[in-house]
C-alpha cells in the first residue's frame, strides 16, 4: 500500500543523544513539486526564464522522552523532581552545497504559528495570630488564534479638529460537541495530517530573517511557566550545570500547597511529541547545484524543582544541550521532483531539442566535458551524461546538440559514452514499451548499445544499430518491452520496479577500427504504458 505523493517523498528517522545516550527520535519527511511558472507582468514575459522553481514541503516529528515515562504504579512522596524536559527550541533551514539560497528562496507557510495555553491565577498568603491561605485558578487548554487590526488619525483644522479611528477584530475559536448517534454506513476514505496535543506547553513560532527559516519555542506554562521565568542571581549556575531561577510567588503556590510537592506537567513527565512543518520555493537556475541540504537545529533544556525547607527551589539548565543530528540531509530536487508515467494527459516523450535542456552538452574541450541534463515537458523523464571522461580524452568526443538531435562521437582515448534515464511507475498492472528514435552518421561504422536496468549488470540487453537516417524512419525506431505480463508468453518479463527506475545505455562502436568516423544520433525517446 502507497500514497501517490510517496513516489515525490523522502522520509528519514534520526536518533536524539545527549551525554545520557538517546533520548528521542526525529522523523522528517520532505516533497518536492516541480513548479511551472507562467505568471507575467509585460511582454518580456514571452522569453521564459532558463530557472527551476520547486516547492518543498518539510515537515519534522520530535519526540523526547519524558522522566517517568513507563511507571503507572503509586510511587514515594517526592521532595524533587529533577531532569525533565522544559524547553524545546528547533529549527528548520535550507542552503545549498554550491552557494547562497537567500535570493532564489521563499518560505510561503509554516506551522504551528502560536499555540498556547491560558492560565489565570490568584493567591493569597499571609501571617498572624492565625494564619491562612487561598488559591483559586481558572484554567483553559486548547488553541485560540486572534487578530486585531486598528489604526487611528487627528485632523488638525482652522477653529477645531477631529479623530478619526478604526478598529477591526478577527477571531478563531474552537469548540467540540460530545452526543451519541447510531448510524450505519460504508465507504472508503483517505486522508493525511499532521498534529499534535499539547497540554499546559506552549508553542511559539516566529521567522528568522537572516536564513529566511522557521524557529519553533515549545515550552512548559504549568505548573511554572518556563518561558516567563528564566531570571536568576546566579547566571554562572550551581556548579552543576542549573542556575536557580526567580519564581513569583503566586506561581509556587502550583508547585507546594505546604505540604506537597507537586510534579511538572504530564509532558514533562511522560515525554514530548511535537510536529512542525514549512514550505519554501526555492529557484535554481542552470548552473545552481540540483541538490539542496536540509539542516535542523534542535536544543532542548531541562528543568529542577525540590524543596528547600518550606519553600521551593527551581533551577533550569545553564545551557541548552544541543541535540540535533550530525549532519544535514541532501535531497536532490529534479529527482524527487519527476512525476509518475502514466498519466494519460501527460506522456513521457523527450526530445533532445536544444532549448530544453537544463544543461547543453558540450564535447571535450582542453580536456574537459560539459555533462548535459535535460527534463522531458511533462516533468517525467529526466536523462543525463553519466560517462566520466578521461583527462587525456581527444577534442570533440562527447556528446553536442543541433538540429534537434543528440550526436555522439569517440576516439580510441574515449571509446564508449553513457546516458542514463531516470522515470517513476506506481502500479504493476501495465505493460511499457521504451522507444528510441536514433540512427548513424553518414558513413559511420554500427553501434552496440547495451541497457543495464536498475544498475542490475547481471542481466543486461545488447542492441545493435546498423541504419542510417532513413526517409520512412522505418530501420530508425527501436522498441524495447520493459514490461510483459503475458505470462503464456516466451517473452514474459518485467525490468520495472515500483517507484524510481533506471535504463543505463552504454554507447560504442562494434569494432575500434575506423573509431574516429563513428557517429551516432538519437533524436527522441519515449517510455510509454500499454
Amino acid at each position: 500500500m502507497f500514497k501517490p505523493k510517496d513516489s515525490n517523498s523522502f522520509t528519514k528517522s534520526y536518533d536524539l543523544s545527549d551525554s545520557n545516550g538517546i533520548i528521542g527520535r526525529l522523523t522528517g519527511e520532505f516533497q518536492v513539486t516541480h513548479i511551472d511558472d507562467i505568471q507575467l507582468n509585460d511582454f518580456s514575459s514571452v522569453k521564459k526564464s532558463a530557472s527551476r522553481s520547486y516547492l518543498i514541503h518539510c515537515s519534522q516529528k520530535i519526540i523526547i522522552s519524558g522522566t517517568n515515562q513507563n511507571c503507572i504504579n503509586p510511587t514515594k512522596r517526592m521532595s524533587e523532581y529533577t531532569d525533565y524536559p522544559a524547553l524545546l527550541l528547533t529549527s528548520l533551514s535550507i542552503s545549498s552545497p554550491s552557494a547562497s539560497l537567500r535570493d532564489n528562496l521563499r518560505l510561503l507557510d509554516y506551522s504551528p504559528k502560536t499555540v498556547n495555553t491560558q492560565l489565570e491565577t490568584s493567591g493569597t498568603s499571609g501571617n498572624s495570630t492565625d494564619s491562612s491561605a487561598s488559591r483559586s485558578s481558572s484554567k483553559t487548554t486548547g488553541s485560540s488564534t486572534s487578530e486585531t487590526n486598528s489604526f487611528g488619525c487627528t485632523v488638525s483644522l482652522d477653529g477645531g479638529s477631529a479623530n478619526y479611528e478604526h478598529s477591526s477584530t478577527t477571531t478563531h475559536d474552537q469548540s467540540a460537541t460530545t452526543g451519541t448517534e447510531d448510524r450505519q454506513s460504508h465507504g472508503t476514505n483517505a486522508s493525511e495530517s499532521t498534529s499534535m496535543s499539547i497540554k499546559d506547553w506552549g508553542a511559539y513560532g516566529y521567522v528568522d530573517t537572516t536564513k529566511l527559516n522557521p524557529v519553533w519555542l515549545f515550552g512548559q506554562e504549568y505548573p511554572w511557566n518556563t518561558i516567563i521565568c528564566r531570571k536568576t542571581d546566579a547566571p554562572n549556575g550551581d556548579g552543576k550545570g542549573y542556575c536557580q531561577l526567580q519564581i513569583p510567588p503566586d506561581m509556587k503556590t502550583y508547585l507546594h500547597d505546604g505540604d506537597f510537592l507537586f510534579p511538572p506537567s504530564q509532558l514533562s513527565l511522560f515525554g514530548v511529541n511535537f510536529s512542525m512543518k514549512a514550505v519554501w520555493l526555492v529557484t535554481l537556475d542552470n548552473s545552481s547545484a540540483d541538490t539542496v541540504d536540509i539542516n535542523y537545529d534542535i536544543l532542548l533544556s531541562r528543568a529542577s524543582h525540590s524543596l528547600d525547607g518550606s519553600d521551593v527551589k527551581v533551577s533550569l539548565q545553564r545551557q541548552a544541550t544541543s541535540i540535533s543530528p550530525n549532519t544535514p540531509e541532501t535531497i536532490n530536487l529534479p529527482l524527487m521532483s519527476i512525476e509518475a508515467i502514466g498519466n494519460i494527459n501527460k506522456q513521457a516523450i523527450l526530445g533532445f531539442i536544444q532549448s530544453k535542456f537544463i544543461v547543453p552538452p558540450a564535447p571535450v574541450t582542453n580536456g574537459k566535458a560539459t555533462n548535459f541534463k535535460i527534463i522531458s515537458s511533462s516533468n517525467n523523464l529526466y536523462v543525463l551524461d553519466t560517462k566520466s571522461y578521461p583527462a587525456d580524452s581527444d577534442n570533440g568526443v562527447g556528446f553536442s546538440v543541433a538540429q534537434s538531435c543528440l550526436t555522439a562521437r569517440f576516439s580510441q582515448k574515449c571509446p564508449s559514452l553513457q546516458i542514463t534515464t531516470y522515470f517513476k511507475v506506481i502500479d504493476t498492472s501495465h505493460d511499457y514499451n521504451l522507444y528510441i528514435k536514433h540512427w548513424l552518421g553518414l558513413g559511420s561504422p554500427d553501434i552496440k548499445l547495451t541497457l543495464i536496468f536498475n544498475q542490475d549488470t547481471t542481466n543486461p540487453l545488447v542492441k545493435y544499430v546498423v541504419a542510417e537516417e532513413s526517409a520512412g524512419a522505418e530501420k530508425n525506431l527501436l522498441t524495447i518491452a520493459l514490461r510483459d505480463l503475458n505470462y503464456a508468453s516466451t517473452d514474459f518479463h518485467d525490468y520495472l520496479q515500483m517507484g524510481l527506475n533506471s535504463i543505463e545505455i552504454n554507447i560504442e562502436p562494434v569494432s575500434l577500427d575506423n573509431i574516429e568516423n563513428c557517429c551516432y544520433q538519437i533524436k527522441a525517446l519515449s517510455i510509454e504504458p500499454n
